[in-house]
């Protein structure tokens, strides 16, 4: 059977999908061992298009084993799109505290070594209070 025959066949295509829906997530790996932190959009929508492609196999030649491997490979494609668009999702921001609220209790050091609390804030006294976020 020649090349043309066993893609006709669905097993090119079918394989074809199954290497489309794994190549994303190695690639995640490859781009965390980079130091590459931004949100692997390519991972749900490459794994889309093999599972695609795998269902178009699978019409072609349908057979128990590919249909389960079929089936496993939707439900790791739709946990991604869940993750990416549902679980991943940050709560919204809310604001700083408004105007009239308690100051929250805290304890600080002064330049001169001195403690710095919330009740010195109470008393009416100057301060400047500097927020260092360090290095991130």
């Amino acid at each position: 059977m020649n090349a043309a025959a066993q893609i006709s066949a669905g097993r090119g295509v079918f394989l074809l999908g199954v290497f489309l829906a794994i190549a994303p997530a190695l690639s995640y790996f490859a781009q965390l061992e980079l130091g590459w932190i931004f949100m692997p959009w390519h991972i749900p929508i490459l794994t889309t298009l093999g599972v695609g492609l795998m269902l178009m196999g699978l019409l072609r030649r349908f057979g128990i084993v590919r249909a389960l491997v079929f089936g496993l490979f939707v439900v790791v494609c739709g946990g991604m799109w869940f993750t990416m668009l549902v679980a991943s999702k940050t709560p919204e921001y809310a604001g700083p505290a408004k105007a009239g609220n308690a100051f929250p209790a805290f304890s600080a050091q002064r330049a001169d070594g001195q403690p710095l609390t919330q009740l010195d804030l109470a008393r009416g006294d100057a301060h400047v209070i500097v927020f260092y976020r360090g290095h991130w």
